[in-house]
């Protein structure tokens, strides 16, 4: 049976003409007798004929392309036929100075042969070498092309630490182009960090990588840029010299807007609080006369509970952690059940759930799974409100489902049209932030929040997670982001 690999081309004619050389060193060595070193002679020239058939079986057997062995077969006949031009010359002169000459065919084909079996390894060699060069040529093509749509700024500079690629997003962020910096010295880096460039480059000329250092480099115009900067030694594959790669992230904007929000988070949690504590405080202490005043005093303090509860949330928020892992969400949904059972001793919570269901989550997924029970308690109409907690597989979508349900009136869509649109607007803003604190728990555990109403009344919402394998363990970001856009499809 022909392999699968085999490519039938110049490796043929190459077998045949080994084949063909043997043939007529075999036809020779009869017609030279039973003369021992003719015999002697005629099997190391028929073995590397049959060298040349064998060398035209393998480049077939391997695989060798159709360009490919059309080169070694040039090769071999540019080998052989130069040796042979050049014994017939050889010969040719002795016959003009009638010099001794025996069996000149076979002297003409030793040299044809092995002139065969030297073209063949050469030309075996030049194209070996010359499919190395191609498929790196195609690496390099193909590592630029990606380099130059990354979305970050990447840079290769070369051991004298001038630039051999700049892309898109580089020229973007420095305002530099490319022609006007490839084989330059560019001044990114300002004056007072030079010393930290002889540090960078001392690091990576060792074979070290420097991992999310924060700087500064300048942008082509002299204003400074914060930034944040990844480099890796490497290899040229055309050249072998050294170089290397840095991957930068502009920082301006974004520490800009974390100064922002630590400011506000300041003010949201200390200076609200303490004013919701002062209210709250006054509140207490004052008693209403008649029907309106008492009215607008739990009104007065209502609002200030919810502004408390709304503190909260943010600060629940704030501590959101993003690592992803392995969790048994059945353990979780037990021990939260039993947690809000001592809190809300007028409500029946029931729970319903494998022994054990591992999925994808991030810490917070507790949280999220608390604030559905805890809302299904709150807003029922029933004042001993009834709760039912499922956690169910789902084969189909390879998912664990947290599923709560209620008998109360339901979720307004001013709470939920946000959740969907995944943003708050002016005039379809939520109250609160608790359906946030689930919705976001359950995107970045790779999975959604989704809702249904339940006939009469009542509502189900359902944290969908990615199933695991079954341990707990934390998963890799790259597993973590691949497994949630598969989920995410």
């Amino acid at each position: 049976m022909t392999s699968a690999r085999c490519q039938f081309d110049a490796g043929v004619a190459l077998a045949l003409l080994g084949m063909s050389l043997f043939g007529v060193a075999m036809v020779l060595s009869v017609h030279s007798g039973a003369d021992p070193v003719g015999v002697l002679h005629a099997a190391y020239v028929g073995s590397a004929a049959l060298f040349v058939a064998a060398g035209g079986g393998w480049l077939i057997y391997t695989g060798w392309n159709a360009d490919e062995q059309r080169r070694v077969l040039s090769w071999t006949l540019l080998g052989g036929g130069f040796l042979a031009v050049l014994t017939f010359l050889s010969l040719l002169g002795r016959v003009t100075t009638n010099g001794p000459m025996t069996n000149p065919g076979f002297f003409v084909l030793q040299f044809t042969v092995f002139g065969c079996l030297g073209g063949s390894v050469v030309g075996g060699y030049h194209t070996r070498m010359h499919r190395e060069m191609s498929r790196a040529a195609s690496h390099r093509e193909r590592f630029e092309t990606v380099v130059r749509n990354v979305p970050l700024p990447v840079v290769v500079a070369d051991a004298d630490r001038t630039i051999s690629l700049w892309n898109d997003a580089a020229e973007d962020t420095f305002g530099y182009a490319a022609e006007d910096v490839l084989g330059e010295r560019i001044p990114l880096i300002p004056p007072s960090h030079e010393s930290e460039r002889d540090e960078f480059f001392a690091r990576l000329e060792a074979g070290n990588s420097i991992e999310g250092v924060r700087t500064q480099r300048r942008h082509c115009d002299g204003t400074l840029l914060d930034v944040e900067l990844w480099a890796s030694p490497i290899t040229d594959p055309e050249t072998g010299n050294n170089a290397a790669v840095f991957v930068l992230r502009d920082l301006t904007r974004s520490l800009l807007l974390e100064q922002e929000h630590a400011v506000l988070e300041r003010v949201l949690r200390h200076n609200l609080r303490n004013e919701l504590t002062v209210i709250r405080g006054y509140a207490g202490e004052l008693e209403a006369d008649d029907e309106a005043d008492a009215r607008a005093l739990d009104a007065i303090r209502d609002a200030a509970d919810r502004l408390a509860s709304l503190s909260e949330h943010v600060d629940r928020l704030r501590r959101l952690d993003d690592t992803v892992a392995s969790r048994d969400v059945a353990a979780i949904v037990v021990e939260v059940a039993e947690q809000m059972r001592t809190r809300h001793p007028e409500a029946t919570i029931d729970v319903e759930t494998p022994e054990v269901a591992w999925a994808q989550t991030v810490p917070a997924i507790r949280d999220a799974i608390e604030e559905a029970i805890e809302n299904a308690v709150v807003h029922a109409d029933d004042p001993d409100p009834d709760v039912s907690i499922r956690v169910t597989r789902d084969a189909e979508t390879d998912s664990i489902h947290v599923s709560v349900a209620d008998y109360g009136p339901g979720i307004p869509s001013t709470e939920w049209d946000p959740i969907v649109a995944g943003e708050e607007e002016p005039l379809s803003h939520g109250s609160g932030l608790g359906l946030w604190v689930m919705q976001w728990a359950a995107a970045r555990s790779g999975g959604r929040l989704s809702k249904t109403e339940r006939d009469p009344e009542g509502t189900v919402v359902t944290l969908s997670l990615p199933k695991t394998m079954g341990t707990a363990t934390t998963l890799t970001r790259e597993r973590a982001a691949a497994v949630a856009a598969r989920f995410s499809r």
